[in-house]
């Protein structure tokens, strides 16, 4: 029976490939991350894990996100396979009576690990994940590996997410006899996954509330006592202490009005 054998040559041209594929499955990764999750999770650590109406309306955003990826993919000329085509976004009321049942636990997990790696400023966990997110593939060590494993469970608070990852696949089409990859498709390995919302928001997180030139976590807590939401400062500003100029006003004028009360 005869036996195939790769050369050298074959082997330095397969690894060649698999490398510049990879690469650009990185900077994919990293540009989606940050379009299609935007500051969804801004409003999902903000609502209530608790309340699936407040839920809804942070899914409903994903669901819109969704669409618009995939319109921009085709105005593009480009494709994208069959489970991200047929992949199952749910209505208002699927949602809300799917949500309690197995959405919710997994949501309230992530949220509280979310709220912890912020409260307790763990910028070592932020910078494990953020900065491999659109580097250059490299070989990973067992110890990396398991480095990164943690800091995905601490931030992920043990729910059941998938990680998030972007590739480009060859579509073969059959010309004159012949097949021809002449389109591509976008491919998300873990789009089927009931949980992908969640890795949207959980990778979103890690791309907006991490500055890579100071290595610093980004996302402060409104200052105003009836507020407390979180936010990241606009332009980076280190000394923004409110989400809104609604909020500094309404603090202001509170100051100002106990100022005056003792005068």
């Amino acid at each position: 029976m005869y036996t195939h054998r790769y050369t050298q040559w074959d082997i330095d041209l397969i690894n060649r490939a698999t490398v510049k594929i990879m690469e650009g499955s990185h900077t994919l990764t990293a540009i989606l991350i940050k379009n299609l999750g935007g500051m969804l999770w801004e409003d999902f650590i903000n609502a209530d894990p608790a309340d699936p109406r407040a839920m809804w309306l942070v899914y409903l955003k994903f669901v819109r996100a969704m669409k618009t990826l995939k319109d921009t993919i085709t105005e593009m000329g480009g494709s994208y396979t069959d489970d991200i085509r047929d992949k199952e976004l749910l209505s208002k009321a699927e949602f809300l009576k799917r949500y309690p049942e197995s959405l919710q636990e997994d949501a309230e997990k992530l949220h509280s690990g979310m709220k912890r790696v912020i409260d307790e400023d763990m910028t070592e966990v932020i910078t494990c994940l953020a900065k491999y997110i659109g580097a250059k593939p490299r070989r990973m060590t067992k110890k990396r590996q398991e480095e990164q494993c943690l800091a995905h469970e601490t931030i992920s608070g043990g729910a059941n997410i998938p990680e998030l990852f972007f590739t480009i696949l060859p579509r073969l089409k059959q010309v004159d006899g012949g097949y021809h990859d002449e389109e591509m498709e976008l491919y998300i390995p873990s789009c089927e996954h009931p949980n992908f919302w969640l890795s949207v928001i959980k990778e979103g997180m890690m791309t907006q509330s991490y500055d890579y030139q100071s290595g610093q976590i980004m996302v402060k807590r409104c200052a105003g006592k009836d507020c407390r939401r979180y936010f990241v400062p606009a332009y980076r500003s280190h000394d923004q202490q409110y989400h809104s100029t609604s909020c500094y006003r309404k603090q202001y004028m509170k100051a100002y009005r106990k100022k005056h009360r003792k005068a």
